[in-house]
């Protein structure tokens, strides 16, 4: 026959419910161990056990394998992941887009968390119990009447308000890289007349505000669209300019089309993917994809365990991948 409780201990257990109700400790936060619990209220390490076995049957803490036990979110934590990507990442599979879903795919099949891909241009709903990885500049997240729902985007920053407190964002410091670029140029040779190739103009324009804090460009050069023949057209309109001596490419399909079009030799660096840089023999700043899937599967892991903390804006800072031959 189990052996009865003394009023001690219940007397415990109803006051870690009170502590928890009136937010000594907040939902996400860490709880005692065992044994920390044993030695704060001077109680047996199994009794503290049970106690923390019967507030998570009783919803109060949330408990994962090897992480730890947590204060329970008053929201139902999500049960997998939503990819919603842009539709170009279904049918343009060296975008980045596309670059992306196959690094988090990769990553959650390894992992086993339970996800489901959606391409869509717009979308007015969250998957219900779905925490979102959300990829496209087209979406407007004020139309989403369900605001309170955890989420994180990528290479976007939130709208302001509610929405800013749910949605947790990853991005790269492009006006950092621009920075870069210019700094590679000037380390790499002695050139005065650089000019900039750029995809459309509402693209990462702090790329080119970094690069200006180097150096002043003879002529930027903008596409209407993505394709190779629009960059072609671009740089045959900066050679219409006058010459110049070095080049910046605000993008993967620039560069290809610049070094097919000026040749191995002329100085070059690009903002992009490193593979496509490497198979082109471009020195570029490039996008750290490992980092961004790490910083993915971090945030939706702290919020499957009921963290309920304030989303935060992660800047990260590209790679440099030099070509052949570059000067380091």
């Amino acid at each position: 026959m189990p052996k009865k409780r003394t009023a001690r201990v219940e007397h415990v257990k109803a006051l870690l419910i009170e502590k928890i109700r009136e937010g000594h400790r907040r939902p996400g936060n860490w709880f005692l161990s065992n044994r920390e619990l044993a030695g704060r209220y001077n109680i047996s390490y199994q009794t503290a056990h049970g106690l923390i076995r019967e507030l998570c049957e009783e919803g109060y803490l949330h408990r994962t394998e090897a992480s730890g036990t947590y204060v329970a979110s008053e929201k139902h934590p999500p049960t997998g992941m939503a990819l919603i990507l842009h539709g170009t990442s279904k049918t343009e599979e060296r975008r980045f887009g596309a670059i992306l879903r196959d690094q988090l795919e990769e990553r959650l099949q390894r992992e086993k968390i339970d996800y489901v891909l959606e391409y869509a241009d717009a979308f007015t709903e969250y998957p219900p119990d779905r925490f979102c990885v959300v990829w496209g500049g087209h979406y407007d997240l004020h139309d989403i009447p369900d605001i309170v729902h955890y989420s994180v985007l990528i290479d976007r920053k939130p709208q302001p308000g509610l929405n800013s407190v749910f949605t947790d964002s990853i991005s790269v410091d492009l006006f950092s890289a621009g920075v870069s670029a210019g700094q590679l140029l000037k380390k790499n040779g002695t050139f005065s007349r650089p000019a900039v190739m750029m995809g459309t103009p509402n693209t990462w324009p702090e790329l080119l505000e970094g690069f200006q804090t180097i150096w002043t460009p003879m002529a930027v050069e903008y596409t209407e669209d993505w394709e190779a023949e629009n960059f072609e057209a671009s740089l045959r309109r900066l050679q219409e300019k006058g010459p110049f001596d070095s080049l910046f490419c605000g993008n993967n399909t620039s560069a290809e089309v610049a070094r097919r079009m000026l040749g191995a030799d002329f100085p070059l660096v690009a903002y992009g993917d490193e593979t496509r840089a490497v198979e082109a023999g471009v020195t570029a700043l490039t996008i750290p994809w490992k980092e961004i899937a790490d910083a993915v599967i971090a945030i939706y892991r702290k919020r499957r365990n009921g963290d309920s903390s304030a989303a935060k804006q992660r800047l990260l800072s590209p790679n440099v991948c030099l070509a052949p031959g570059w000067r380091k």
